[in-house]
């Protein structure tokens, strides 16, 4: 990622902080944690190296 992405560097590191968090504190059981992190992958996958929009991602944004 360039200088100009690093945004979403610090977003991406706030939302997965968040997610651990919240697995940390009893928020959330094992299989939710496990579920918000494969959509953060998935929700930012396009940023790193692909441009396109797959069939799963549509609907996070």
């Amino acid at each position: 990622m360039s200088d100009s992405d690093n945004w979403i560097k610090d977003e991406l590191l706030q939302a997965f902080y968040a997610v651990v968090d919240d697995f940390k504190n009893n928020v959330i059981e094992e299989d939710v944690f496990k579920e918000r992190l494969l959509r953060l992958a998935e929700r930012y996958e396009r940023r790193i190296g692909k441009k396109e929009l797959t069939i799963e991602q549509k609907d996070l944004f």
